[in-house]
């Protein structure tokens, strides 16, 4: 980001229609009177100066998002969001994110996906590549070949995912539940 003067803004879906979205500026930044933030939807130039953009009015919104669709497994719909560090009308920074307007909530024993029952269909997931690397065309494979049996749902196993193989199955409509990183955690504090 612009030097020391924006970690970044957060951004968490809040409904099936709005997002909030918090600045996270440095102290020194935040001093600065010259400095503003705009943003912007679903502009596919991402952080070109070409298109029109609004200003954040404060350090904290909740955000319409302009024609909101929502993700579910058999229509994942993304939309992107585009914040922008601007003094004047210099564009110092740019920050894009993608995200998918859903929720998740139970009903008895019942999952609800925005609202509906949802019957999860999936398997457990561990990267098995002859490599500590795997690549993205293999994180694809696996995604396909997991769309293609009817899974709606992936649990990857005791590690956290790659970004990249998240991003896929948002893309693709498959929901992820992540291992949390505890057990690493726990060794690194060792004496």
């Amino acid at each position: 980001m612009y030097g020391e003067e924006w970690i970044g803004p957060g951004i968490w879906p809040r409904s099936q229609a709005e997002v909030d979205v918090e600045l996270q500026a440095s102290p020194a930044a935040a001093k600065k009177t010259d400095l503003v933030f705009r943003f912007r939807f679903d502009d596919d130039s991402r952080c070109k100066e070409a298109a029109s953009w609004e200003l954040l009015a404060g350090a904290t919104m909740r955000l319409r998002v302009p024609e909101a669709s929502v993700w579910h497994t058999t229509t994942p719909s993304l939309h992107r969001l585009s914040v922008a560090l601007f003094r004047e009308e210099e564009m110092l920074d740019c920050y894009c994110a993608r995200f998918g307007l859903r929720t998740v909530g139970t009903r008895g024993d019942q999952l609800l996906l925005n609202g509906s029952p949802l019957k999860l269909l999936g398997f457990n997931r561990h990267d098995m590549v002859d490599s500590p690397v795997v690549t993205y065309d293999q994180l694809l494979t696996d995604v396909l070949l997991l769309k293609d049996l009817g899974a709606n749902f992936i649990r990857g196993a005791h590690y956290p995912q790659d970004q990249r193989f998240l991003d896929l199955c948002d893309e693709q409509g498959l929901l992820v539940w992540e291992a949390a990183d505890v057990l690493r955690r726990c060794f690194l504090q060792l004496p």
